[in-house]
């Protein structure tokens, strides 16, 4: 999946799994899970989607969209980004130690922020294990 600067590039030839993987590896300490939208409300249902699904294969396709992933972003813009230019939902977690916390209160935080936050709580709990 190519990633320029900030910007995570879709093609129809992708599936899910590598758009995880390209948010992961600009925040090690975060991860993406992508859901099912309800085309009546537009709220997420509780179905997750596979992470071999096709980027072509979801409500919302633009083979030249991109996906900005930026430092200064917060959550809530990603999320609104995913559903406007993918037409799903996304959760976005938090690493802590050797689980991952759904990010909920700190919507408002950049992706910077959320990451350097998790990557200090995982270090603490690995020094509290020695």
């Amino acid at each position: 999946m190519e990633v320029e600067n900030e910007e995570i590039k879709l093609n129809e030839y992708h599936v899910l799994a590598e758009l995880q993987a390209a948010f992961t590896a600009r925040y090690p300490f975060l991860k993406i899970d992508f859901f099912e939208v309800d085309k009546m409300n537009g709220l997420a249902k509780p179905t997750q989607l596979d992470y071999n699904t096709k980027l072509s294969r979801l409500p919302v396709h633009d083979p030249k969209a991109s996906i900005n992933t930026g430092n200064n972003r917060t959550v809530t813009e990603l999320t609104s980004d995913f559903f406007a230019k993918m037409g799903v939902s996304i959760q976005v977690s938090r690493k802590s130690g050797k689980i991952w916390n759904v990010i909920t209160v700190t919507e408002s935080w950049t992706l910077k922020t959320q990451n350097s936050a998790a990557e200090f709580i995982s270090s603490l709990m690995k020094l509290s294990h020695i």
